[in-house]
């Protein structure tokens, strides 16, 4: 009989410490499958904000997002920037901390929000008559979603084979709305395999498409009307 309570209250603790060290990830997911030479990008997401028993919103984040220089370049063109579930930067409602990268490999990047939690504790709001200018982060955030999508450009060509490269996160700073800093984070690795398009099949494409260029420039091609 000892020995079941003892089982009992073992799993009772192990459960327990589950649930209050709730954990929240950081992960990376990248939107499409990538061919060299070409741009991939990389969605930088957030989960466990409100399961688990955190139940917290994100006020602020910031983290380095590490890539390898010698099989890729960082780009800032769209989709790549930062997401607007902690406010519009361009309305004010929020800070961009992402900077240059100066070092290659490395990108800082984060946001702090400069809007209200929620009705219950917001200062200048009337839960009433909310202002769109102005929303509440409890209105904006879910459990899960996009912090930013980082930029990269594979120059890699001809026919080397698949290239393996791992994409990290590090020195990860999460706090809620109210400043407290989020403990604890998980954040894995994702490898991303580059492929490299042969030379003699990049060129044939080349060629392709020019000669259906000028064939529907000449009207030998049907145009669709769509």
């Amino acid at each position: 009989m000892k020995k079941i309570l003892r089982i009992f209250l073992f799993c009772f603790v192990i459960s327990a410490t589950t649930q209050a060290f709730a954990t929240i990830s950081i992960t990376l997911d990248q939107q499409s499958k990538l061919h060299a030479p070409g741009n991939v990008f990389i969605d930088i997401k957030i989960s466990g904000l409100q399961s688990g028993g955190v139940n917290a919103l994100l006020g602020a984040w910031e983290l380095d997002f590490l890539y390898d220089p010698n099989v890729f370049q960082f780009v800032a063109t769209p989709p790549a920037g930062l997401g607007a579930l902690l406010g519009d930067e361009s309305l004010g409602q929020a800070i961009s901390l992402a900077q240059p990268v100066t070092t290659p490999g490395i990108f800082h990047v984060g946001v702090l929000s400069l809007l209200e939690a929620d009705a219950a504790t917001c200062v200048f709001c009337d839960p009433l008559n909310p202002d769109p200018l102005n929303p509440l982060l409890e209105d904006l955030q879910s459990d899960s979603f996009t912090l930013a999508t980082v930029g990269l450009f594979a120059p890699t060509a001809g026919g080397a084979g698949i290239i393996s490269s791992l994409l990290e996160t590090k020195n990860i700073v999460l706090s809620d709305a109210f400043g407290n800093e989020l403990l604890p984070v998980a954040h894995p690795s994702k490898l991303t395999n580059v492929v490299p398009i042969p030379a003699t099949i990049a060129l044939v494409g080349i060629g392709l498409f020019g000669w259906l260029t000028a064939r529907r420039s000449r009207g030998l091609l049907p145009v669709s009307a769509y």
